[in-house]
C-alpha cells in the first residue's frame, strides 16, 4: 500500500488525504485505520489517535500488529499511566500466548 511507503519515508502530507479517502470508502479498513491513528499521533493528536486505535480493536481484538500498544502510548502521553500500562501489559501477555502456542507449550 502506498499509504504505508508514504509514512515510512516521513511523507505524512502525502499519505494522510489517501488516508482519508480510503476511510470514506471504507471505514473499517484496519490498515488505513492503522495509518491515521499513526498520523494522528504524530500530530499530537493523542485523543483522535486513542480514539482510532479503541476502534481498531473493537473491529480486530487479535489484530496484529496489536493496537494496544498504541493505546498505550496515547494513554500515557495523555496522562493515563494506569490505562496505558493496563494495555502494554495485555499486549505483552498475547504475545507470550503466541509464543507458548508456537512452541507448543
Amino acid at each position: 500500500m502506498i499509504v504505508i511507503l508514504c509514512l515510512a519515508r516521513g511523507q505524512p502530507q502525502i499519505a494522510q488525504p489517501m488516508v482519508e479517502r480510503l476511510l470514506v470508502r471504507q471505514p473499517n479498513n484496519l490498515i488505513a485505520l492503522t495509518a491515521q491513528a499513526r498520523l494522528q499521533f504524530a500530530r499530537r493528536a493523542h485523543e483522535a489517535a486513542l480514539q482510532t486505535y479503541q476502534k481498531m480493536l473493537g473491529l480486530s481484538p487479535d489484530m496484529t500488529p496489536d493496537p494496544r500498544i498504541g493505546l498505550g502510548l496515547c494513554a500515557w502521553v495523555l496522562g493515563d499511566h494506569d490505562t496505558a500500562r493496563r494495555a502494554w501489559e495485555r499486549a505483552l501477555q498475547r504475545v507470550r500466548q503466541f509464543i507458548l502456542l508456537k512452541v507448543g507449550i
